[in-house]
């Protein structure tokens, strides 16, 4: 008869803050909480990586909102498509960058309403 074995290891729960400014409350702060393991880093680098991460995840995510439906099993063609969508997403945060920004302010303050991914 096998004895079960039990397997254990440990985990770091990060705490981070922000602040957070929306029309209707105001000013707050918001609470993030990541979960890290095998990670040797400060708060503040954890939540710098998680929101890269996320960044990335964005991108993709737009890029296969271009990316046209096909059932083609040609590689050349698939990458062409993807190359495409990539090439249109760019395009899309350059316009959005350049003009969909506040005339007043000295940084980027970007009007994502304004101009939506999929309306482009």
């Amino acid at each position: 008869m096998r004895e079960k074995r039990k397997a254990s290891t440990q985990m770091t729960i990060c705490v981070s803050s922000k602040n957070c400014t929306d029309e209707k409350i105001g000013k707050r702060r918001k609470k993030l909480i990541y979960a890290i393991w095998k990670v040797q880093r400060t708060s503040q680098e954890i939540r710098e990586t998680y929101r890269k991460r996320f960044g990335i995840e964005t991108r993709y995510r737009q890029m296969n909102e271009a990316r046209i439906k096909t059932c083609t099993r040609d590689p050349r063609l698939r990458l062409l498509i993807a190359g495409i969508a990539l090439v249109l997403r760019n395009v899309w945060a350059w316009i959005h960058f350049r003009f969909a920004k506040a005339k007043s302010s000295a940084g980027p303050q970007l009007f994502l309403e304004q101009l939506r991914f999929q309306e482009m």
